[in-house]
């Protein structure tokens, strides 16, 4: 075999993490302490929350690990374990402690994936991916026969059910599964920045083929030099992310070993470029049950441009069937909130509400949202004043996605919609699913009980200094130390205002993996997927123009067609079987937000939107 060589050069032995840091003093310990103190105590929006679901005191933790600052018998290394250790408690994969170190970003790698699946109600760990390193790897794993799909026994002679669950009480998730899913991730890919480095220097995988032999073979760590994933992204971007730092991480990392050709194909790619997406969406029709469905997969929504990510999509699903289409959002770690939020009206024939997000209530938030440098925050700012004399803990909720982002575009797909997600669908991935269920779009079908649970707009240290700025909370002494930390809180749309943290979205249907989904490209999945969508009602709308002032509008499964300019009613039209209806446009359309919507007993079901300016409709 041939390794990639732009790979090959990312690669290197061995998964230590170089210090590249100077020794702390006492009052750097001290400081770093304080700071993050203040940081959990005065900004972290699940502090109430957390204390409530797990009796944790994470302010006293720090404080005690503040006493032993000067310690000289508590090296580095243990000083930032114990505080870790803390962020770690939290099961937030938002709020996370970086210790000082080297600025690009690492990842402990074993080259393969591991999986599990459920045959017979017991579940099997099993190696979906293989991909060797070098060409003494690949000779080493052909004379064992160790490839995908092996079943793997034992890991470093524990039972690899032992193992993962050991490996899952170190990972920082609410629920029982999602620490599981997240535990076989970092079993074979160790986020450096956000996760120490594995103990050993290999790892012995005890295996049973296809054939039933029983084999053993030898897998060493390398490290991974990652792309930086902030760097291109604008500050008031920034401040709309939600993402789980180590799964993108570990994303980026899986893209490189197994998606190599995608991943050196957006190192050279540029916004603009259909290959700066391809490693973040992608489509296909895909035939299931004697038809043809839509899928269209969701890996990231870590893009920079919302606007132009959205319009990708559009681009990708234009042409799909009126069958139904499959959005697999499995795995998908989060990133911009405004392309996750912004993609679901283009499923929906109704105005999307976007999820809703508030800031817990203390001096450092009210001294933050009157920072001049801040006046994203400026929705928030009079219910944080508020709250001093009402005694709320947070502040009243507010949307973090503009509504007019969520509705500039209006519904482009009209065949039923099925959403697929499991318990790493995480953060940005959560409000999709969120908004998904909660503006009834469509149901939710789960590999898991429910998505991976992380609410919450996250903020690095970095941008957290910068909304500190001429405050009383400016002097945040780190000693080259880092954090991400949950800022605003996600709330589920609705009378319930739910919170979606550690509980995450439950799916109205449950799949469990089996090892077709596995070995057959998720065959099994997308069937059950397909058996959903086959149940949701069918309706569709396609408009084309006849001439400058009408457009010619075919239907099926509609009993009522409106022509609304600005949401007003215009004129409206029965539908009379199948067939093709002239619609006359008055002669300023083309100035007005001017769309076509079709009703099916008194519900909306279809609605296109004509292109403002021109006065006509997307293509179909």
């Amino acid at each position: 075999m041939m390794v990639d060589p732009l790979l090959a050069s990312r690669l290197s032995s061995g998964a230590e993490r170089p210090d590249g840091a100077r020794r702390l003093t006492p009052d750097d310990r001290r400081a770093i302490v304080r700071s993050l103190g203040e940081i959990i105590g005065g900004l972290y929006s699940h502090l109430p929350q957390k204390r409530a679901r797990y009796g944790l005191d994470p302010i006293q933790q720090l404080r005690l690990v503040g006493d032993r600052a000067a310690d000289q018998e508590l090296g580095d290394a243990e000083f930032h374990a114990a505080i870790g250790h803390i962020f770690t408690e939290l099961r937030d994969a938002h709020t996370r402690y970086v210790p000082p170190g080297p600025a690009e970003r690492r990842a402990a790698v074993l080259p393969i994936l591991v999986e599990r699946y459920v045959d017979g109600g017991t579940t099997v760990f099993t190696v979906s991916k293989v991909a060797p390193t070098s060409d003494d790897e690949a000779r080493r794993f052909a004379g064992v026969g160790f490839d995908a799909g092996v079943t793997i026994t034992h890991w470093n002679a524990v039972r690899i059910e032992r193992a993962v669950s050991n490996h899952a009480d170190l990972e920082s998730a609410g629920r029982p599964d999602a620490r599981i899913a997240r535990a076989l991730e970092s079993l074979t890919i160790r986020p450096l920045r956000y996760l120490p480095p594995p103990d050993e220097d290999w790892v012995t995988i005890s295996f049973t083929t296809e054939d039933g032999d029983d084999r053993e073979v030898r897998l060493e760590w390398q490290t991974a030099t990652l792309d930086d994933v902030d760097a291109s992204l604008e500050p008031t971007e920034a401040v709309s992310r939600a993402y789980n730092p180590t799964a993108s991480d570990a994303h980026m990392a899986k893209k490189m070993l197994f998606a190599t050709g995608v991943w050196a194909s957006e190192q050279a790619g540029a916004v603009g470029d259909p290959d700066a997406f391809a490693g973040t969406v992608s489509a296909r029709e895909v035939p299931l049950g004697g038809r043809t469905y839509g899928h269209l997969r969701l890996y990231n929504f870590g893009v920079r441009d919302d606007q132009a990510f959205i319009d990708h999509v559009v681009s990708l699903i234009a042409g799909m069937p009126d069958t139904g289409l499959i959005i697999d959002l499995r795995a998908n770690p989060g990133g911009n909130v405004w392309a996750a939020e912004g993609l679901l009206q283009l499923f929906s024939p109704q105005p999307i509400e976007p999820t809703l997000f508030t800031l817990v209530a203390t001096d450092l938030t009210r001294a933050m949202a009157q920072a001049p440098q801040n006046r994203h925050l400026d929705p928030w700012t009079a219910s944080l004043r508020g709250a001093v004399s009402s005694g709320a803990s947070h502040a009243e909720p507010v949307a973090l996605t503009p509504a007019a982002r969520c509705n500039n575009r209006g519904q482009v797909y009209g065949g039923p919609v099925v959403a697929i997600v499991d318990a790493n669908t995480y953060s940005a991935g959560d409000l999709f699913a969120a908004g998904f269920v909660d503006n009834r779009l469509g149901y939710l079908v789960s590999a898991d009980a429910a998505t991976g649970g992380g609410g919450a707009n996250v903020w690095t240290s970095g941008q957290v200094h910068d909304a500190l700025r001429s405050t009383p909370f400016r002097d945040l002494e780190l000693a080259g130390a880092e954090f991400t930390v949950s800022v605003r809180q996600a709330l589920r749309y609705g009378p319930s205002r739910a919170p979606i943290e550690d509980v995450g979205v439950e799916a109205q249907f449950v799949h469990a993996p089996t090892k077709r989904d596995l070995t057959q490209d998720n065959e099994d999945l997308l069937g059950f997927a397909a058996r959903v969508l086959d149940t949701a009602p069918r309706s569709s709308l396609h408009v084309e123009w006849v001439d400058d002032t009408t457009v010619r509008v075919v239907s099926t499964g509609l009993d009522h067609l409106q022509l609304e300019l600005d949401g007003i009613v215009h004129s409206t039209a029965d539908t009379v079987g199948d067939g093709p209806i002239d619609v006359r446009l008055p002669p300023d359309a083309s100035d007005r937000r001017t769309e076509i919507a079709g009703f099916c007993n008194g519900r909306p079901r279809q609605r296109r939107r004509l292109s403002p300016g021109s006065g006509r409709p997307p293509m179909d």
